[in-house]
């Protein structure tokens, strides 16, 4: 049987055929040339503005992936003002930045879950082959970035997570106390 592992032609490349990769708005694909080198694929945007991104529901991925960014830079924003502020209209800060984070991840969540819907459009048939559909790569593979994505929107639920765990560490008893003797920075070992 086979080896799955990438064998060397001796020359810096692969054996293994190029698969390009795809994303919303940019494409990866090999460049064909004489000489090799260790720069061959060329990655850029095919997409200029937001009409010309290929697929509905690419587009409602930059929106879901827009709006999840958006508001995790708004917690970014909230959160310096933990120090000052410790609740916002009668909830605690944490609570509130914690609930905001889980909204955002569910937006990520979505956008995730579209791109592959995306797929089966035009351009990915002509980039990808006749094989690509929806939640089918065809003959390209997924870049890098959404890999990222993926652990980005991870870790967006465990700070959401973290967040209530904040809340739970002070409001304790100790830390109540602790504000009532008039001191405004407690740690809590």
């Amino acid at each position: 049987f086979g080896s799955s592992h990438n064998r060397d032609n001796g020359t810096g490349g692969s054996l293994e055929p190029y698969r390009p990769t795809l994303g919303i708005y940019e494409r990866c694909t090999r460049i064909q040339h004489v000489s090799y080198s260790r720069r061959d694929t060329q990655c850029g945007p095919y997409a200029e503005n937001f009409s010309e991104i290929a697929s509905g529901f690419w587009q409602a991925t930059a929106i879901f992936l827009a709006l999840g960014i958006l508001i995790l830079c708004a917690v970014a924003l909230v959160s310096v003002f933990t120090m000052c502020v410790q609740s916002i209209m009668k909830k605690s800060i944490f609570n509130v930045c914690g609930l905001l984070q889980g909204i955002a991840g569910l937006f990520l969540i979505l956008g995730l879950i579209l791109y592959p819907a995306g797929w089966g459009c035009q351009k990915a048939i002509s980039y990808c082959g006749p094989y690509a559909s929806a939640y089918k790569l065809g003959d390209c593979s997924l870049g890098w970035a959404f890999y990222t994505a993926i652990g980005g929107t991870v870790l967006t639920f465990i700070c959401a997570v973290f967040s209530a765990q904040a809340e739970i560490a002070t409001s304790s008893d100790k830390v109540q106390e602790e504000i009532e003797e008039g001191k405004s920075l407690i740690c809590l070992l």
